[in-house]
């Protein structure tokens, strides 16, 4: 009976544990997705900014006379 009982209550355990495992599994692969993603678009987004950043302290240094 308790050889039974142990048994029981050790593939609960191992159940349970797996279902975590399972959990953060998926959590951890939301994460590389969203990594990769703004992996992505950070570089296009600031080209985005620095771009017109770049053009306006053209024009500022046009207009001081530095070139």
């Amino acid at each position: 009976m308790t050889l039974l009982l142990a048994m029981k209550f050790t593939d609960y355990k191992q159940k349970n544990i797996e279902s975590k495992v399972t959990a953060v599994q998926e959590q951890m692969a939301l994460v590389e997705k969203t990594m990769d993603q703004r992996e992505t678009e950070l570089p296009k987004k600031l080209v985005a900014t620095m771009v017109p950043l770049a053009k306006a302290v053209k024009v500022l240094n046009q207009q001081v006379g530095i070139q």
